[in-house]
């Protein structure tokens, strides 16, 4: 009897399981047919437009949502429109000007007032730098006397006459620039006087004076001493440079070159004579003159920059084969 009750229950059982394997089996047909290791598709793919489903929304008349492309200009849908978008783009560009109009307006009103700002500074300190520069006038022109005067007792210590040579060298330098600075500076204001008498209409107005001129003869005298009668000084060097840019600045440019091939090319080219008698035009340059050159002082700073400005100075007269 109990053997009978449980085969009577153990029947809907087995009929139950498969059904249910029968069940997944045609929920699932293609599972069962697909390749081993074959990507399978997601259980719930997500909604078109939906974060995270990775599919675009589809609007109806609309275009592909999954292209990019630039919009198309939106246009007007009756003539009211049209003009309210018209009367706002002019709004806008009014805008557009006003507000380049307000950024020049407020540049020019800074440039205004900071020249306002440094004319009073100007006008502030203009006693005080005029006085600097008396006192310090009056030190230079001490200083050259003392100088000048320890050289006509000793003209030949090998150990203190080719520095003060030196020193005197740059302060006779300062006092010729800053000579020449005053007389450029008022012949700049009688340039003014003129042009404004001429547009001022009065006639028979003269011609402007002649330019002035910087005068670096007695730097250039000192420095040839300097380089001339103590060879073993040490800062030759610096007393051929600033020689060669004095020369060249007074417009003597065959010399100018000399003094820098003299720092740069030493085994060819000596430095110039007070007189220039020993000078070597550069229309004589030869190809080849320049090579095999030993300078003065290899280590000096000075002798790249001195090569260049030979360059410049061959440039200048259009000689660009030893440029």
């Amino acid at each position: 009897m109990s053997r009978k009750l449980s085969s009577t229950l153990a029947l809907p059982a087995t009929l139950a399981a498969l059904l249910g394997l029968a069940t997944v089996a045609i929920a699932t047909p293609a599972a069962a047919s697909r390749p081993t290791g074959s990507k399978q598709e997601p259980a719930f793919p997500g909604r078109p437009g939906e974060p995270g489903s990775g599919v675009g929304r589809i609007v109806e008349g609309g275009s592909d949502p999954n292209r990019l492309q630039a919009p198309l200009p939106r246009r007007p849908r009756n003539d009211e429109e049209a003009q309210a978008i018209e009367e706002l783009e002019e709004i806008f560009q009014r805008f557009e000007s006003a507000s380049i109009a307000v950024e020049e307006t407020l540049t020019d009103q800074l440039i205004i007032e900071g020249e306002k700002g440094r004319a009073e500074l100007e006008k502030g300190y203009d006693s005080q730098i005029r006085e600097h520069r008396a006192q310090s006038r009056v030190l230079r022109s001490k200083a050259i006397t003392r100088y000048e005067d320890f050289l006509k007792l000793h003209p030949n210590d090998a150990g203190w006459t080719p520095e003060i040579m030196f020193r005197l060298a740059e302060l006779h330098f300062e006092a010729s620039l800053e000579r020449y600075q005053r007389q450029e500076e008022a012949w700049q204001e009688q340039l003014a006087a003129l042009e404004a008498r001429k547009e001022a209409g009065e006639q028979n107005v003269p011609d402007p004076p002649t330019p002035p001129s910087v005068d670096y003869k007695r730097s250039i005298e000192l420095l040839s001493q300097v380089v001339s009668g103590f060879p073993d000084y040490s800062l030759n060097d610096a007393a051929l440079y600033r020689m060669g840019v004095l020369l060249y600045e007074s417009e003597q440019f065959d010399a100018s070159r000399q003094s820098f091939l003299a720092l740069t090319c030493s085994n060819r080219y000596a430095a110039p004579n007070p007189d220039f008698s020993n000078v070597v035009p550069s229309g004589s340059f030869r190809t080849g003159d320049y090579e095999n050159c030993k300078a003065l002082n290899p280590k000096s700073d000075f002798v790249a920059e001195s090569w260049l400005r030979v360059g410049e100075l061959h440039y200048d007269v259009d000689e660009y084969d030893p440029a």
